[in-house]
């Protein structure tokens, strides 16, 4: 009997893997569509920055004295990408007198609507020693960029803020900085700036 009963629960087990193998093979045939959205693309935009400077650029000053107080020059920072940028400028002493680099001051201040430097409309972002106007003392401020590129007054693609420089050794330097020079290097760093605000970027 109880033999049986085994029997019949091992028929039973071998119908429903049997009914299991048949459902596994068999074809359904519902109704299918297919669509396409082709041609899609995705590209980076361009970050691009390029300098055009007054006659008095680089800097060439010579047997200057305390006291002195120079010509205002300018760089244009152009944006000749298609994206906006932003702009740093920091300097880099390459050579010569430590002390004098020291004493030297440079402003640096961004240009009015007019675009030129001294006109009583420029707006100050620095005056201060050259040395401190290093890559760990980074300027960095609205003023200095093109009002034409969204809330953060990035310069715009197609634009260019014209930043306007002055040097000067204040009378109070002294027999220190008597017969010396010194040779440094003007960096303008861009980045992009806010992608895809007000002027269309990236």
């Amino acid at each position: 009997m109880q033999k049986r009963s085994i029997a019949k629960i091992i028929a039973s087990i071998a119908i429903i893997a049997g009914v299991g193998l048949i459902g596994i093979g068999a074809t359904y045939a519902y109704f299918t569509d297919q669509a396409s959205i082709p041609n899609n693309q995705v590209s980076t935009g361009n970050l691009d920055l390029s300098l055009d400077h007054s006659q008095g650029k680089p800097f060439n000053l010579v047997s200057i004295c305390p006291g002195f107080v120079g010509n205002w020059e300018w760089v244009n920072l152009n944006n000749t990408g298609n994206i906006p940028m932003d702009a740093f400028v920091w300097l880099q002493k390459t050579g010569g007198s430590t002390v004098l680099y020291n004493q030297l001051m440079i402003q640096l201040a961004e240009s009015g609507a007019d675009h030129l430097c001294g006109t009583g409309d420029d707006v100050q972002i620095y005056n201060g020693p050259l040395g401190d106007l290093d890559q760990i003392h980074e300027v960095k401020t609205s003023d200095v960029y093109h009002h034409a590129c969204g809330p953060n007054h990035d310069i715009g693609p197609g634009y260019h803020q014209t930043l306007c420089q002055r040097i000067s050794l204040p009378s109070s330097a002294g027999n220190d900085v008597n017969n010396q020079s010194v040779t440094f290097t003007e960096w303008i760093d861009a980045e992009q700036g806010l992608c895809g605000v007000g002027c269309g970027g990236c």
